[in-house]
């Protein structure tokens, strides 16, 4: 039960705060977890009947399978994601790739190839031909110096040469999945960071994790069983109204109807919400433009396994309108990202194109078109431009007892899952510094 607003939560002592979290996706369930773990006392409240915000899985009643969403590839380089999901115990729910081995087709041609990064840090994979994509020399890969070393601030298009045939068939469907819009507007530093925590880093920290069964089961809610384990509940259909702020402290937060919850001085407060949501709430708080999309289609396909000769159960596709398949038994989903200007905006349109362009390379080039669901994540990501990424807010905005979490603050990382689970491990630990 809430506290009637104004009053003190029930939960609560006058000697033994609790934190409140506001939003139950990642990075507010991230917070959740680094909190209680450190031994404190956490309350989290989402507005939706459900957890993992745009990281969620359903039963697909026209499909009649689980599906996510959206698709999500993570690394092993993705410490934080690895250490809640060695913390919850959830580390057999996950396919980790044996090497770092990426498979790729061009939907164009047929050909296939494989960018297999070598373990330690020097870089071997890039002086191996059978390593790196073909056709490509060592010299065709120096814009990556000009991404680790050029201007941050400018678009990554300015360090590539997206004339050059490894363009195509690397950078672009690299920064589309990272980024979420294209090279000519993404920011530098963004992705300079993901490569220095993984593939500069080798092949150890750069093998694909992929969810078994889907997020909602392999990720999110291992997160929310641990939490109820040690006592944390979350609370559903809460719609946070309004945050009460006086003398550089959130006093109250108002809910819908009568209802509100105040704090004592030794409760605080973790706002993991969408951008738009804190914006409303911290009127004085700049927030970074959001409203990229992602589209995702899942095809049902009677009797689909993993083809034996992929090294992961994913692939990379070039000269297609998506740009990564991943596939589980009898199920095919396919990626979309910037998916802002599609050629069609009719679905089965779009399903028909992209079914006649991933069909072969899954073994099934006499198959019609199976069953599909389209899901359109009008919101995915930020718009991680030079511009939009400097009006990132830090987590602590100047509110004593507040802090901000969302892969949209300044974790220095992406709009990815990594960057939302990192975010709330960050709010959390600036919380319990300032509580010393």
């Amino acid at each position: 039960m809430l506290a009637p607003r104004h009053q003190a939560s029930p939960s609560a002592t006058a000697a033994e705060g609790v934190t409140h979290i506001v939003g139950g996706g990642l990075a507010g369930l991230s917070a959740a977890v680094h909190l209680t773990k450190a031994g404190h006392r956490v309350a989290v409240y989402e507005r939706s009947t459900q957890t993992g915000g745009r990281c969620r899985s359903y039963h697909d009643q026209a499909l009649d399978c689980l599906i996510d969403n959206g698709n999500h590839l993570m690394m092993t380089g993705n410490r934080d994601v690895r250490f809640l999901v060695d913390l919850v115990g959830a580390q057999d729910r996950f396919i980790i790739g044996a090497q770092a081995d990426y498979p790729f087709i061009d939907c164009a041609t047929g050909q296939r190839w494989t960018i297999a990064i070598n373990d330690g840090n020097w870089p071997g994979w890039l002086f191996d031909q059978t390593r790196r994509v073909p056709g490509t020399s060592l010299w065709d890969y120096r814009g990556l110096i000009g991404i680790l070393m050029g201007d941050k601030r400018k678009p990554l298009l300015a360090h590539l040469d997206a004339s050059a045939p490894l363009y195509h068939k690397f950078w672009e469907p690299l920064i589309l999945a990272v980024m979420n819009i294209e090279a000519g507007r993404a920011d530098t530093g963004l992705m300079r960071q993901v490569m220095h925590e993984t593939v500069l880093k080798g092949g150890e920290y750069s093998r694909p994790m992929i969810a078994r069964e889907g997020l909602g089961p392999d990720l999110v809610q291992p997160l929310v069983d641990w939490l109820e384990g040690h006592g944390v509940c979350v609370q559903y259909r809460q719609n946070i109204k309004r945050l009460a702020i006086s003398h550089g402290r959130v006093m109250a937060i108002e809910l819908g109807g009568d209802e509100g919850i105040a704090l004592g001085d030794q409760d605080h407060i973790i706002l993991a919400t969408p951008p738009t949501m804190a914006a409303k709430l911290l009127p004085s708080v700049t927030t970074p433009e959001e409203g990229e999309p992602i589209l995702n289609l899942h095809f049902k396909v009677a009797g689909l396994t993993v083809p034996d000769d992929w090294p992961v159960p994913m692939l990379g596709l070039v000269n297609s309108l998506a740009q990564w398949v991943f596939v589980r038994d009898g199920l095919a989903s396919v990626t979309v990202s910037a998916a802002r200007d599609l050629p069609s905006q009719n679905h089965d349109d779009l399903a028909t194109g992209i079914w006649s362009e991933i069909r072969q390379p899954l073994g099934c080039a006499s198959m019609p078109m199976p069953e599909y669901r389209l899901i359109q994540e009008r919101r995915a990501t930020f718009t991680q431009t030079p511009d939009n990424v400097i009006k990132r807010p830090a987590s602590d905005i100047g509110l004593d007892n507040l802090r901000l979490a969302g892969d949209w603050t300044d974790t220095g990382l992406p709009a990815t899952i990594e960057g939302a689970v990192r975010s709330g491990r960050l709010a959390a630990h600036s919380l319990m510094s300032a509580m010393v």
